[in-house]
């Protein structure tokens, strides 16, 4: 989702797949904050900051991620969709 959303293809600044292992390894994210600010909303930068954490127990869950949208939508003038009970299952 986040490749959708920023347009940018994750750790494309590392080449090699060792650099990309070593990154993930170390705790680091495909992105920096830097570039994800231009995101319309810091809470859309701010949630796929955080789907990137290396504990997985920290990561949003589907409802949050699809609240955040949600919200944004709201914001922007967009009608989406209600909520479905498939909206409610964690993936990992």
């Amino acid at each position: 989702m986040d490749q959708v959303l920023t347009q940018m293809k994750p750790y494309d600044n590392h080449m090699e797949a060792a650099e990309v292992k070593n990154c993930l390894q170390s705790g680091g994210r495909p992105y920096s904050p830097e570039q994800l600010a231009y995101l319309p909303g810091a809470s859309l930068a701010n949630i796929i900051w955080m789907s990137w954490d290396t504990v997985p127990s920290e990561r949003p869950k589907i409802p949050q991620f699809l609240e955040t949208l949600r919200s944004l939508a709201t914001a922007w003038g967009i009608s989406l969709a209600p909520a479905k009970a498939s909206d409610t299952m964690d993936c990992y």
